[in-house]
Parts: structure tokens; sequence; C-alpha cells
């Protein structure tokens, strides 16, 4: 996240002294001052002075108040608002269609495949899109969604210039929160000055006590499983916490993995797991995903971990479920055995 965007989400949710903003955001005073200042002669931001301090507050405006939501409600739902306002003049060429394509995409932003794919990709993750089809990859946009209207007001010339899950312990305290209470939490944080952490997006404040992540629910179960499938912390910690807690609907999953084109990535995962602890997975589950393995092109399961290597000890997975496997096979051996 740019620092001026995250200069500017964190005042949104209350007002601080630069002081503060030093201390709250990983940035040095320098940069967290340029921000300041960048964002104040853009009339987004106001400065006032209190006694020797000086307190950074939302600017009054139409603009101001319209992108202070869209941050905080796309926070709230584990959203990147950067990654939205990058995309926002492709976003709002599309956002008028219901059902899209890669050639609607290119025909309406000028955009080379591979950008109109990820446009695309980007709007399904964000959870403005719904997935139709893998492939080809087809998406519809959700119409009801209030981040997308408000970044489309956003996108506009000026007009006038369910209960919460706390997951078992870990290092940092995680809680699973609807995006109502997500932004309830976003506000009593803000005031408390706790740290705190918003899953899928990179905004993080520090501040004194646990730091706290906030997850936004929304997503089916078996929606944020293969979500956290794609992280290496989901796949040595996060996805295990689930099957565990019999968060899972296997028939259900092996559908959301049919309409993701992610067949053999899950199934694989699962046979791993099985492999490790026969209770864990049960032997059942992983042939109703052996039974729909795909052919064709390898796909690459956890590419953030390539710079690592290969480990030869899942040369057999590989050619098993027709992948390119980059897993630390010991830290998912150790996930599943500390539970």
């Amino acid at each position: 996240m740019h620092s001026d965007l995250r200069v500017f989400s964190t005042v949104a949710l209350a007002s601080r002294t630069i002081q503060e903003l030093v201390r709250t955001l990983p940035c040095s005073h320098h940069t967290i001052y340029k921000s300041i200042e960048r964002l104040t002669r853009a009339s987004l931001l106001s400065k006032q002075r209190r006694g020797k301090q000086i307190l950074v507050s939302v600017a009054q405006g139409y603009r101001a108040a319209k992108l202070r939501d869209l941050c905080i409600k796309a926070l709230s739902r584990g959203i990147d608002p950067a990654q939205l306002l990058a995309q926002s003049q492709y976003i709002a060429k599309l956002a008028g269609l219901d059902i899209v394509t890669a050639v609607e995409v290119q025909n309406r932003t000028g955009l080379s495949r591979p950008t109109a794919l990820k446009v695309m990709k980007s709007l399904e993750s964000s959870g403005l899109a719904r997935l139709e089809s893998a492939r080809p990859l087809t998406i519809r946009i959700d119409k009801s969604s209030e981040v997308l209207a408000t970044l489309m007001t956003l996108a506009k010339p000026d007009r006038d210039v369910r209960p919460s899950l706390m997951l078992e312990e870990r290092p940092y305290l995680q809680s699973e929160l609807p995006p109502e209470d997500l932004e309830r939490k976003l506000y009593a944080t803000a005031e408390s000055k706790a740290p705190v952490a918003i899953e899928g997006t990179s905004f993080v404040t520090r501040g004194h006590g646990r730091l706290e992540l906030l997850t936004p629910l929304g997503r089916s179960n078996e929606e944020r499983f293969i979500r956290y499938l794609m992280t290496p912390d989901g796949v040595e910690d996060s996805c295990i916490r689930m099957l565990r807690a019999n968060q899972i609907n296997h028939p259900a999953l092996l559908e959301e993995a049919r309409r993701r084109n992610m067949v053999n990535i899950v199934g694989c995962y699962l046979q791993i797991l099985h492999d490790i602890d026969k209770n864990l997975v049960s032997k059942p589950v992983a042939e109703l995903f052996r039974a729909l393995r795909r052919k064709g092109p390898r796909h690459v399961f956890l590419k953030q971990l390539k710079p690592l290597g290969k480990e030869s000890s899942l040369e057999n997975y590989e050619r098993e479920w027709n992948l390119d496997l980059y897993l630390d096979f010991d830290a998912i051996t150790h996930g599943v055995g500390s539970r």
C-alpha cells in the first residue's frame, strides 16, 4: 500500500497527530510528513494545531468523504483499497456490465489479454465479481457491492469540487468478522491504539499489546479454504485448522475447486495431509478428488516459495497430480502434528 493511502486510511478511522502516525505506521517520519503534505494539497486531509501538536484529520468535502468510505468499506471486507484505486479507470468501464469476458475487457479498456485477465481476477478476488467459469475465464459483476458503488462514485468527476469466530492460539490474535462488525472493530482499535492488520491487504498499524489480524467473513468456508491455500501460512496452518475444526464440506470444496480449475491443487494438498495424518483427511475424501484429476498444462502450487526450490520428497505427488510443487513439507508436517 502506498504511504499516502496508508496514512489516509489510518486517519480515516480517527484523527491523529503527526507523532501518533509516526508511532502507529511502519513508515519513517519523513515519509509520513511528505504524505500528509501531498494529501493536504489534494484537499483530502486537513491539519490543525493543538498546542504543540498538529492534528491530522480527513478534510471536509465530498471526495475526501467518499475516499474515507471506500477505505473503510474495502478494508472491512479484506480488500486492498490501493489495488482498487489503481485499477479504477478500468473497473469503471466494466461496472455497467453483467457478464464479463477477457475479450470484453480488452475491447472496453484496450488492455492486453494477460493484463485483462489480471483485472478480472482482481475483481473476483476482491469480491466485486463472482466467478462464472474458469475456462474461459468469465465473471459476473456484483451490482449490489457497496465497495463497487463507492469506487464508481470516486471514479466520476467531482460534482462539488454472522457471529465472530475466534481461531486457536497463535503469536497473534485472529478474528473472523462480518464486514459490519469488522468496520466497528476498526474504529475501536483506532481509539484504543491497539495494533491491527487486515488479512488480504497491506493495511497494518503498530500499537500497544498483541497484534490482532482481522479476517472478513462473507465467503463460504470452502472459498476461504481455497484462498488460504494460496499462501504459505494457509498451507502450513490455517487450512489445517479448518479441517481439524470440521469446518469444510468436502463435496462443496470439490465443486468450488472445479469452478476455479484447482482440483489438482486441492486434491494434492488433501492427499499430502492424508498421508501425514489419516484422521485429518480420510481416504474417501482423498479419493473423491483423485477421481477428478485433470490433465493438461502443469499448474504451480505455491509459487511464492519457488525461490527456495523443490523438495525431492514431493516428486511422486508432482507426477501423480501433474503439478509443480514448491511446498515446505516439514512445515506442513509440523502444522499437522502441533494440533
